[in-house]
């Protein structure tokens, strides 16, 4: 019980996918808890890891990635948000990060 009770320090939401929980369930479970995420979406890919999946473009995978955005913003204003991406569709990594950087900034943060 005494885990419980401690903050999370760094998680990437598509880890708590693939491992845990939905990253939404699992905010909600433990509210308040998350110092900083690792923002990442998924598609399913064959090209993926052992999971099936592989790592896009934020708002165009199977996450709910604005969802968890604002949950954990309202849970901890305080709470981090490192942009993750390994795979990229055929697009540049550069161009990636752009599109990523400016979906957050869409979705105000």
């Amino acid at each position: 019980m005494k885990e419980l009770r401690r903050r999370f320090p760094d998680v990437s939401d598509a880890d708590l996918r693939q491992v845990l929980a939905w990253p939404l369930e699992l905010l909600k479970k433990y509210p308040g808890r998350f110092l900083s995420l690792h923002v990442k979406d998924e598609i399913k890919s064959e090209k993926g890891d052992m999971s099936g999946y592989e790592s896009t473009v934020l708002g165009t995978g199977v996450i709910q990635v604005k969802e968890v955005l604002d949950t954990a913003r309202k849970q901890n204003a305080d709470t981090h948000f490192i942009i993750e991406q390994e795979s990229y569709q055929g697009k540049s990594p550069i161009d990636s990060v752009k599109e990523d950087l400016e979906i957050m900034k869409k979705w105000g943060y």
